[in-house]
């Protein structure tokens, strides 16, 4: 027995859930559940918000031949203050080396004061949270260290011995970044009270780990023409290959497709590409992170495509068959959230399987996430015939050694899955007894060091099999 959802339905008693009188929603659709265990999806894109699946062994589908979309953002017209518009604001800038000065223009709109933005889009692609160095997807300069990110210490040989310790970064300049120049020239042309205190840094100190922190202090030398940047220390500091960059100013909203968010005054401001004006695009802000929270068993979703959003699960028996997730997770750094909150999973930014056996992610394609793509917890589980491109451009606060995909738990397989263009060090963690064949796997560890594509730990290595993949 099926139920039916439309974009078309109704929600009310003149509706029973067939084809001919659809639902409107899934919450209503799940009040009107007696013994039916399918919910099928008509065409079209739908805002569901955070749901829980409590009912055993429902599926949840597209009808057939049908392109359904669940989509996690708004319109930023829903977003804003009543009456409010964007207004147009001259806004002065300096490039990442601080030689020049540029008289931009960007856009501000006031937003209702229970309005959270920490990812925007228009026209459906990822516009950058502003940052310092610059950097975009479309480009793939998200992924290049050596122009787009900063520099701290590299090594003994070119650098000398290391002038600071766990809990600071110095900037060496590589003439294209500069960090000492870009600072002093805001603060001699721009505005005299620039300081870098309380920004966000995304700081490559650990090798294969990266942490996010809030910088709470920056020292100017001007004899040595230094800056030097201070933060709580980290869990792992090694003394080689710095890497660092900074987001949470409006200062660093110097490109284009660049976009920052006030969180105190409820402002986003935006510069489109182009130097479009925002009413002539769509513009839309990620406001969920989860679609369904999967809490009984054998539950099955097929069909389907995800926008801005994810699911997560705690039980066992769940299939994920031919699902699209693209922007399916991303961290809420605008709102200075560095990492998982245990007290609310609002900001969480990861597609989960926790504590679930026996579980399956088929034929399914993830891209363009920022964190970890897939988590799977409890062992058992399966991960086969699914796409992994574009896999996270801040590589920060990750699971374990910080992986791109985790299976964690016992006699996990891993086959035939692709995996292309990824930024940890360590692309694939399949837990212990794990089977991990004919994968293909190229192109990784763009933002960090000392891993592996397919990497398996000292105690995970017993009876492993790892065999035909490239």
């Amino acid at each position: 027995m099926t139920l039916h959802i439309s974009k078309k339905g109704v929600d009310d008693v003149t509706s029973n859930g067939t084809l001919e009188k659809p639902f409107n929603t899934l919450t209503y659709a799940l009040t009107r559940i007696t013994g039916e265990r399918e919910i099928v999806f008509l065409e079209g894109s739908y805002e569901v918000p955070t749901t829980d699946i409590d009912i055993d062994a429902l599926i949840i589908r597209s009808h057939t031949n049908q392109k359904v979309i669940f989509d996690g953002t708004k319109s930023i017209n829903e977003l804003k203050e009543t009456n409010a518009t964007w207004e147009k604001i001259n806004h002065q800038v300096a490039n990442e080396n601080g030689s020049e000065v540029s008289n931009t223009f960007i856009y501000r709109i006031k937003v209702k004061n229970t309005t959270q933005i920490w990812q925007l889009f228009s026209e459906r692609k990822e516009i950058i949270n502003a940052r310092y160095p610059s950097a975009q997807w479309t480009d793939e300069s998200v992924y290049d260290r050596d122009n787009h990110w900063g520099h701290g210490y590299k090594d003994n040989a070119t650098n000398g011995a290391i002038p600071y310790g766990n809990g600071e970064i110095l900037d060496y300049s590589n003439n294209k970044i500069d960090l000492y120049n870009y600072v002093k020239k805001i603060q001699s042309t721009i505005d005299p009270s620039f300081n870098l205190s309380g920004v966000l840094a995304h700081l490559n100190v650990g090798s294969y780990k990266t942490f996010t922190k809030q910088i709470n202090g920056m020292n100017l030398d001007d004899t040595n023409k230094q800056i030097r940047l201070t933060y709580p220390p980290v869990s792992l500091w090694k003394e080689k290959h710095h890497y660092y960059y900074l987001e949470n100013h409006l200062q660093f909203l110097n490109s284009q497709n660049e976009w920052y968010f006030d969180d105190t005054n409820k402002y986003l401001y935006v510069r489109l590409l182009q130097e479009k004006h925002p009413d002539n695009v769509d513009i839309r802000a990620k406001v969920q992170t989860y679609t369904f929270n999967i809490i009984k068993n054998d539950v099955k979703i097929f069909d389907v495509n995800f926008f801005g959003t994810t699911l997560k699960g705690s039980k066992s028996n769940i299939e994920i068959n031919n699902c699209n997730f693209l922007y399916p997770s991303c961290y809420a750094h605008s709102l200075n959230k560095t990492n998982y909150d245990n007290t609310s999973d609002t900001f969480d930014s990861t597609t989960l399987i926790k504590s679930g056996t026996n579980c399956k992610f088929y034929n399914c394609a993830f891209s363009y996430t920022d964190g970890i793509a897939l988590e799977m917890w409890g062992g058992g589980n399966i991960l086969e015939d699914c796409y992994f491109s574009y896999i996270d451009k801040t590589v920060t606060n990750l699971s374990s050694v910080m992986t791109t995909v985790r299976l964690n738990g016992s006699n996990n397989i891993v086959r035939n899955n692709t995996f292309y263009k990824t930024a940890a060090s360590s692309t694939l963690n399949s837990g212990e007894l794990a089977t991990i064949e004919y994968n293909n796997l190229s192109q990784s560890g763009y933002l960090q060091s000392d891993g592996a594509m397919i990497h398996v730990m000292v105690a995970q290595q017993t009876n492993v099999k790892i065999r035909f993949n490239w």
